[in-house]
Parts: C-alpha cells; sequence; structure tokens
C-alpha cells in the first residue's frame, strides 16, 4: 500500500507540473495581441548614402525615407595640408575654411546642394565620420587611434559641424567614428570613445551645437560569442547622459552563411541588456544605423558574396531582399525605434555591393529586388505608431512578424516574412479588445512565378496568416474599442 500510495503521489505531481508546464507555454506562445504593451514609438526608417546620390531623385520619391546616414567629407587624408595637432576650435574651423575643398574644387557646393534636397523633402540627417586622421593613429600596424589625440579629435568634430553650418548645412544627429571596435577606419579603446562622447558633448553645447545629438556607440556588431561589449562599461563610467540615442548595427554574417531568421534574434540579447541596464526607463531612443544580410545559402541554394566583388551575387536575388525585411522586423521586435539601411547605392570601391539600386548613369539606375521590398514594407509602416511587444512570437516561427498598433486611428499595421522555402503559417490570438478586428487593406510581394496567393483569416479570436514560400506581407487592420 506505501508503494501505491507514493506511486500515485509521483503521478499527481507529474501531472500538476505538467499542466503547470503547458499553461505557461501557452501562455508564452500563444499570447494575446496586447495593445497596451509596447516597445517604444516606431521613428521611420532611412538608407545610407552618398552626397553624389541625390542625383536619384526617382529612389527618394519611391523609397521616401526618414533619414540618411552620410559623411560629408573630404577625403581628409587627400589634403594637401595635415589636420594640425593641439589647435583649438576655432584653429580647425580656420583649417576647414582653408582645406574643405582641397580634394574637389565643388566639395562645398556638393554638401550643401544635398543638404538642401534632402531638407526639402523634410529627411533627418545622420553625419557620421568615417577614417579618422591616419597620423593620429599607430604606426605599428595595429591602426589604434592614439589616445592622447581624443581631444584633438573632439575639438575637429565641433569645428566640422561649426564649419558645416557657416556653408548652410545642418545635421540632426551624430555618430563620432563608424564602428570604433573595429581596426578598418581606425579602432578606439571603449574608455577612449567614452572620453571622447563625453568632450563632443560639451563642446557642441559650448559652441551653439547642443540640437546635434550623438548617438553610440555603434559597434561592428551586436555582440560578439554573448559577450557584451565593453564600450558599455566605459559609457556607464562618464555617464550615459552624454548620449541622446543608442546605436548599434547588425549583421547576420558573422557566424553563419545560412543561419535562420532567429538568428538575428538571439544575438541582441546582449546589447539589449546592457542597453536597459544603463536606460532601464528606456529614455533614449534606439537606432539600428546600418544592417541589411550577408546570408548567402538559402536551402539547397547558394550565392556569392558581394565581398567576392562579383555582378552576380545575393543581393541579386530575392531571397536577400525577404531576409533584409525579415531582419527589419527582428529589429523592430527587439526594440530598435529607427532602422537606416546599408545602403542606397553600391559602393565605388566594389563592382557591386549591397546597395539597392546599381548606378546606370549619373541620374538613372537598376532597383535590386530589395529596393522594391523595401518601398513596398517599411515605407508604409505609420510614424509615431508604437511598436509591439511580440509575447506571441516563437524563437523559431518560421514566419517573422512585428505589429504596429495606431492608438488614435484603431488600427493595427502587420508586416510579415516567410524567408523559407515552405509554406507556413502564423495563428495568433487575438485579445477581447480587437474582437471586431477587420482586414482593411493586405498587400503582398511574391518571387516572379510564383502565384500562390496569401491567405489571411479572423476567425473564433484567431487571426491566422498563411504565406508562401519567400514572400512579404504587409496588412493594414481596423478595430474599434
Amino acid at each position: 500500500m506505501p508503494f501505491i500510495r507514493i506511486f500515485f503521489t509521483f503521478l499527481l505531481l507529474f501531472i500538476t507540473t505538467s499542466v503547470i508546464w503547458l499553461a505557461s507555454s501557452n501562455k508564452l506562445f500563444s499570447a494575446e495581441i496586447d495593445t497596451s504593451d509596447n516597445l517604444g514609438r516606431y521613428m521611420g526608417y532611412g538608407v545610407g548614402i552618398h552626397a553624389s546620390d541625390v542625383n536619384y531623385l526617382q529612389a527618394f520619391d519611391d523609397l521616401d525615407p526618414e533619414f540618411v546616414r552620410m559623411e560629408f567629407g573630404p577625403r581628409w587624408d587627400n589634403l594637401a595640408e595635415k589636420i594640425p595637432t593641439g589647435k583649438s576650435v576655432e584653429d580647425y574651423f580656420q583649417y576647414l575654411e582653408r582645406n574643405y575643398n582641397g580634394d574637389s574644387p565643388e566639395r562645398s557646393v556638393g554638401a550643401k546642394h544635398a543638404h538642401d534636397f534632402l531638407r526639402k523633402r523634410k529627411i533627418k540627417i545622420i553625419k557620421i565620420h568615417f577614417e579618422l586622421p591616419y597620423h593620429w593613429r599607430a604606426k605599428d600596424g595595429s591602426n589604434h587611434f592614439k589616445s592622447e589625440h581624443i581631444e584633438d579629435l573632439a575639438r575637429f568634430h565641433t569645428a566640422h559641424l561649426k564649419y558645416l553650418k557657416h556653408i548652410g548645412v545642418t545635421v540632426d544627429y551624430m555618430e563620432l567614428a563608424n564602428e570604433p571596435d573595429g581596426l578598418w577606419n581606425g579602432h578606439i579603446p571603449p574608455l577612449d570613445y567614452a572620453r571622447l562622447v563625453q568632450q563632443c558633448d560639451q563642446l557642441f553645447e559650448e559652441h551653439g551645437l547642443g540640437k546635434v545629438q550623438i548617438l553610440g556607440p555603434g559597434l561592428t556588431f551586436i555582440h560578439l560569442h554573448n559577450t557584451p561589449a565593453p564600450y558599455f562599461e566605459a559609457l556607464k563610467e562618464i555617464g550615459p547622459k552624454h548620449l541622446d540615442g543608442w546605436s548599434t548595427h547588425i549583421w547576420d554574417e558573422a557566424e553563419f552563411t545560412s543561419s535562420k531568421p532567429e538568428y538575428t534574434y538571439g544575438i541582441w540579447k546582449p546589447f539589449f541588456e546592457q542597453v536597459e541596464r544603463l536606460d532601464p526607463d528606456r529614455n533614449m531612443p534606439l537606432f539600428v544605423t546600418e544592417y541589411a544580410s550577408d546570408i548567402t545559402k538559402f536551402g539547397k541554394k547558394e550565392w556569392v558574396s558581394p565581398r567576392a566583388q562579383r555582378e552576380d551575387t545575393v543581393v541579386n536575388t530575392w531571397h536577400n531582399a525577404v531576409r533584409v525585411i525579415a531582419n527589419s522586423i527582428t529589429n523592430l521586435n527587439r526594440g530598435a525605434n529607427a532602422l537606416v539601411l546599408y545602403r542606397l547605392s553600391d559602393t565605388h570601391w566594389h563592382k557591386t555591393g549591397w546597395g539597392m539600386i546599381m548606378p546606370i548613369t549619373k541620374h538613372h539606375f537598376e532597383a535590386k529586388p530589395v529596393y522594391h521590398a523595401v518601398t513596398h514594407s517599411l515605407k508604409k509602416l505609420p510614424l509615431n505608431s508604437n511598436i509591439l511587444s511580440p509575447l506571441w512570437y516563437k524563437h523559431d516561427d518560421p514566419i517573422t512578424l512585428s505589429i504596429l498598433h495606431q492608438e488614435k486611428e484603431d488600427r493595427l499595421y502587420l508586416i510579415a516574412a516567410n524567408s523559407t522555402e515552405t509554406r507556413q503559417t502564423k495563428k495568433i490570438k487575438l485579445g477581447s479588445q480587437l474582437s471586431n478586428l477587420t482586414v482593411e487593406n493586405i498587400s503582398s510581394l511574391i518571387e516572379t512565378g510564383v502565384t500562390d496567393a496569401v491567405k489571411l483569416t479572423i476567425k473564433d479570436g484567431i487571426l491566422s496568416i498563411e504565406m508562401p514560400p519567400i514572400s512579404i506581407t504587409r496588412v493594414h487592420l481596423l478595430y474599434s474599442e
């Protein structure tokens, strides 16, 4: 008898535990859409550009970006006179007056033209400084930026902004260095980078440039083998108050050539934990200032990466276009407020590249598949809408999906991507406030030759979306309380 009692006791415990586990799993993986639970405000999307890209008028009309990220130049190390050392902001301003057109007689005219073109379209400008002066870097092959020149760089940045303002060019945001953790543009160690942020913030205020918001740290990788970057510890020491917004780059090629979309979702974790630790109330917006996709293998198909400098690369495929949208959705689901794609046009140093367009002439271009995908999907998302927390998201969902909420208009905007090779279905429970949800508009893009349509149904409190392989969908939904 004692044995039977023990047996039934363990059986009851097993059943109770199983019920609790199933209930918690159901809560985690099948939670209702909750319009009151959101990650933050959607500020829009943008593209990285060269100043000359504004010649492609049609691209800006089609894409209608909210932001551009660009370098105004010049190519500093092409100038006959080197940037001096140990000078004041005024000295550096005078240096720029003497040398700004030193590598191109129309440099300042071009900068003003690009600025006016963008401002006419109400596009916000994120200024980036790429190449750090070579003569301020170590000569031992490490390409490290010398610590003793941090003050010089802060004063030079300030003078550069003052000079641009002097010729009629203003910017909204600035990243002080491109990928300071990397070696290609000049490596700035964490403590020196934090010091640069602090000094630029103080100098911008002192010289009437306080409206320029500093974004950072803008690192190469959002994580490295699940280890948070030491730049956050350094920023903690000076106080994150010197930053106006977080920025990061995120690419899905760092570890694998054929990773699934959930890989990108997972690598956000260390970065997001650091942001929440330093800015627990999320007072500062989070910008992804560079991303796309470098996955080259989808199913049994494999293409060449643009790194090979060939014209027949993965970026010319519809598979790549859908993965870029999937990555965009993942970034929204992880808390990004603004997305800036890399980039509008192929760069001059590649035969091809990650650009959304291939230049044909000075004013004409050939659009790649990702161009049409972005125009269809990101362009249509409403600014200032709330990005809903993805409580209904499973880590390995084949359909990558995000929902934005436009509260004043009682609208939900759903954006989804299926980057798998098979037809997939996603089901989401609807809360009681969405019991009368109706479809206002649905628009899908699929690869040429595929005719299978997206199917969306709303029945018995369940929203079900069925998507063909390699496809993206945007849905506008209406409800009333």
